[in-house]
């Protein structure tokens, strides 16, 4: 099944603004998270079944059930123009609702995300325990996952060229 042409419409606007989130929620407009500050779309304010039919366009047979089950459901989607998005579903008031985040094409380098050089080597190491925490927005995914591909480039020994972080989809810019 296609994504709903008016969800498909948000995500693109969403990330020509530079937004980090898409928050689809029953009785307010679709709001966008740019720069920390929350903006709602000029648009009309949205219904249950507008939210459920935008849900409901992401989602598989399969990941329906556990949603429908668990009443809570993080996933991954690609989409053409917006790139790698993490979509959480979740149940309010008996009504499917989301927030999408945009997580980019590739992953930045340690450089990129400003983090010090002791970060490889907490990704090499064979175990243990590395916490990462802040508030929203202030990037724990996105190290977490440069320390996933970094853990994985280091003990595969690929090369930067051909170091693909797990989902295949996302490049790695790295030195490996």
């Amino acid at each position: 099944m296609p994504v709903h042409p008016y969800l498909d419409r948000l995500l693109v606007q969403a990330h020509a603004q530079g937004a980090s989130d898409l928050h689809i929620i029953v009785g307010v407009p679709p709001a966008f998270r740019v720069t920390g500050e929350i903006l709602l779309a000029d648009a009309d304010a949205l219904g249950s079944d507008e939210c459920q039919a935008m849900a409901v366009s992401l989602l598989n047979e399969l990941q329906r059930r556990k949603l429908e089950h668990d009443w809570e459901l993080c996933i991954s989607v690609h989409h053409p123009e917006a790139g790698r998005i993490r979509v959480t579903f979740y149940q309010r008031n008996g009504v499917t609702e989301l927030s999408c985040r945009f997580c980019g094409d590739r992953i930045p380098t340690r450089e990129e995300l400003m983090l010090p050089p002791r970060m490889d080597e907490f990704a090499r190491k064979p175990n243990g325990l590395v916490l990462v925490t802040g508030p929203t927005g202030s990037g724990k995914t996105t190290t977490l996952n440069y320390m996933s591909a970094a853990a994985r480039c280091s003990r595969l020994r690929i090369p930067s060229s051909t170091c693909m972080p797990i989902t295949g989809r996302l490049s790695c810019s790295r030195s490996c």
